[in-house]
């Protein structure tokens, strides 16, 4: 295992350090799972994009606000953990459209652009097959 780090460009002070740790836990403690905490943070969760990062400074900036209100005090208590999800893709999403409108695999539809009810100027066929790839 220290060939490993070695390889992978840790210093040796560092890997040397870790090993004499991991070497000082004995078996029984290294296999009993660790009880974790309780966390009554609320998820906050908003679809990734450069200006949803200013979104997440402005709800922890005046967070506040909430915290010291009597009626949403109790519920905010704690800051809420904001996380950031992936956008549906296109190329999925027409997929998806595809195996709806298909039923089975071996007779596979062509979706088109305006399958999806999107004006387009060109209404051009494209295989779903030839996107996914």
């Amino acid at each position: 295992m220290h060939h490993f780090f070695k390889k992978r460009g840790y210093p040796d002070s560092v890997v040397d350090t870790a090993q004499h740790c991991a070497q000082q836990i004995d078996r029984q403690s290294a296999q009993q799972t660790s009880q974790k905490e309780k966390n009554k943070r609320m998820p906050f969760t908003l679809t990734y994009h450069p200006h949803n990062l200013a979104t997440k400074d402005i709800i922890l900036k005046n967070f506040k606000l909430l915290q010291n209100d009597k009626e949403t005090g109790r519920i905010f208590s704690q800051s809420p953990l904001i996380s950031f999800k992936r956008d549906k893709n296109t190329i999925i999403t027409l997929y998806n459209l595809n195996m709806k409108y298909a039923g089975n695999k071996n007779s596979a539809r062509i979706v088109t652009l305006s399958d999806l009810g999107t004006p387009t100027h060109t209404q051009k066929e494209i295989p779903i097959t030839r996107m996914i790839k």
